[in-house]
């Protein structure tokens, strides 16, 4: 099944899942490609910079219009 991949913006504070109980937040650095693979920036003082998600482990941390 292919993921959602409308619900991103470039710079969007994300969640990542990095595991079965683990999850990290990031920025959107790209929009999905053909594979629905995305590039999120570790913000600083991260030294992980960018690595490429699956989009199907990538949740927008916020609602449009919401916040924390």
């Amino acid at each position: 099944m292919r993921p959602d991949v409308t619900k991103f913006t470039l710079g969007q504070h994300v969640w990542v899942r990095m595991g079965p109980v683990s999850t990290a937040v990031g920025l959107i650095r790209s929009l999905p490609d053909d594979g629905g693979y995305v590039r999120v920036e570790w913000p600083p003082p991260s030294a992980w910079g960018v690595e490429v998600f699956h989009a199907g482990d990538v949740e927008p941390m916020f609602e449009e219009g919401g916040s924390a």
